[in-house]
Formats: C-alpha cells, structure tokens, sequence
C-alpha cells in the first residue's frame, strides 16, 4: 500500500483487514509502545481532509491497544508545489485535533539544509534526521543519546527543533485550503 487509503481499501492478501487492526492494537506478534503515522505526500498535499480522516481512524484503533501514536511531519518532494508551511499545518491541526504528538521532522530538515537525494527522496541525513525527530519527540532528548550514532549535529538539530515546538502555535485562523475533500461537516475530534 502507498498511502493509508489504500491500506483500508485494498489490502492485499484478501481478508488481511482484521490482522491489520489487530496488528495496530498491539495484539498480534508485537506490543507496541508506539505507532509513527506518516502521511502520504499526496494525499496531504491535494486532499489533507482525507489525511486528516486517516489519522483519526488509525490512532482510535491504535488507541484501544496500548500503544500511543504519534504523527511524523514529514516534508514535500523536490518537484512539488507545495510547502514545508502546508504540511505543518495539516499535521499540526490533525495532532491538535486528536491530542497526538507531533514530530516535526520537515522543520528539523529545513533546518538541517534540506538534504535531499534526487528527486526529493530523503538521503541518508534526511532519513537520519527523520528517525531523530521520533526519538526527540518520544524520549524527549538528543538521539545523540541512543545506542545508534550518525551525526550528533542532525541529532541535536532534530532535538532543538522537537522542544522549540512542543506546545507552541503552529497556525492561525481557519484552514482555507480549496480541495474536494474538506470534511468541513465532520467536527469529530
């Protein structure tokens, strides 16, 4: 599956869904402590209604196992229109709504220099920088702190970003985005 669409509506093998649910609450080979939500570009960019739907459907069925979940920001690719700005919106508003974390990974990789490998596919220092907004946001340190080392410089670029941001505001006003998928009737949190 690319995105979380397809990931409800056509999961492959046949009959696959109630494992996958299953799998989300923690009931299957692995109890997890956390579930990272990441969003499709696509999707987040030309319909963040249907973004923000996922979100809410995979966290409530994360929620009745014991795992928290938490949302990955993560950043536009090299050819797209869109901005760095839009996703934090979208993700931000969508964290808000349902009382999730934020890992702000695309503020970490602005801040970082926008690494990027061809394409707008993440490089080594972008996958890095990824994985350390997630340890930032869970452990609340420096992935400088892990077991695993890389760069300590995108660690603690990751880090500084994570806690400039807990807690702050993120956008203003009402999302005025156009799209067809605005949900603007659906008020459930």
């Amino acid at each position: 599956s690319y995105n979380l669409t397809g990931w409800f509506h056509f999961p492959l093998p046949a009959g696959s869904e109630s494992n996958r649910w299953a799998n989300l609450r923690g009931e299957g080979d692995h109890v997890w402590d956390y579930v990272v939500i990441i969003g499709d570009p696509y999707t987040m960019e030309k319909t963040p209604g249907m973004y923000a739907q996922g979100v809410a459907v995979v966290a409530e069925e994360v929620a009745k196992g014991t795992a928290e979940p938490i949302l990955l920001m993560n950043w536009p690719a090299g050819a797209s229109s869109s901005t760095v700005d839009h996703y934090k919106e979208v993700v931000y508003r969508a964290g808000r709504s349902g009382g999730y974390k934020v890992a702000p990974a695309a503020l970490a990789w602005q801040a970082a220099g926008s690494p990027t490998a061809g394409g707008g596919h993440p490089n080594a220092d972008g996958a890095y920088i990824a994985a350390a907004s997630i340890y930032s946001r869970i452990y609340n340190q420096s992935a400088t702190n892990s077991t695993y080392t890389y760069n300590d410089t995108l660690a603690n670029t990751a880090y500084t970003t994570v806690t400039n941001h807990v807690g702050q505001p993120q956008y203003a006003g009402t999302f005025s985005f156009t799209n067809p998928y605005l949900m603007l009737g659906d008020r459930r949190r």
